[in-house]
């Protein structure tokens, strides 16, 4: 373990696996995150993406009341990396892409789809590969599982 991180506080190893709560951040970027399966809001982890290897990045860090996560990407890499969607899903270890999400597959009619809400209210609705997706502060997204 890292002196001075504390996951349960939110803190997040940076990918030089070095963490100095007085390290100024280079990115904090901040999305909204809900999975819906069949019409139920899934629970995400407390402590998804909250992983302990040099290249950890994102993970969730708070619930909002209507059952979405609030999940933070942070660096203090003087050139931050590119954030996508998929880091913080591989991080949890959990599947997603234009085809399933966990062990939902969108198969024999069922279907899964991703909206993305921007802070300026414009909305992305990407149809292929949602781990590529790479988040804005500020994002809303929502995945949708149907049967």
């Amino acid at each position: 373990m890292i002196d001075g991180f504390d996951a349960a506080r939110g803190d997040i190893l940076t990918s030089d696996n070095t963490f100095d709560s007085s390290d100024t951040l280079t990115a904090d970027i901040q999305v909204t995150l809900k999975i819906v399966i069949n019409g139920q809001t899934a629970e995400i982890p407390a402590d998804a993406g909250a992983v302990t290897t040099p290249d950890s990045v994102a993970q969730v860090i708070s619930e909002n009341a209507d059952g979405s996560d609030v999940v933070a990407f942070r660096s203090t890499d003087p050139t931050p990396p590119t954030f996508t969607l998929g880091k913080f899903f591989n991080q949890w270890g959990t599947t997603l892409s234009g085809r399933s999400i966990a062990q939902f597959l969108a198969t024999n009619g069922g279907s899964i789809s991703m909206t993305v809400t921007h802070s300026n209210g414009t909305q992305t609705v990407p149809t292929s590969d949602f781990k590529k997706y790479q988040v804005q502060n500020g994002d809303s997204i929502v995945i949708t599982y149907s049967s």
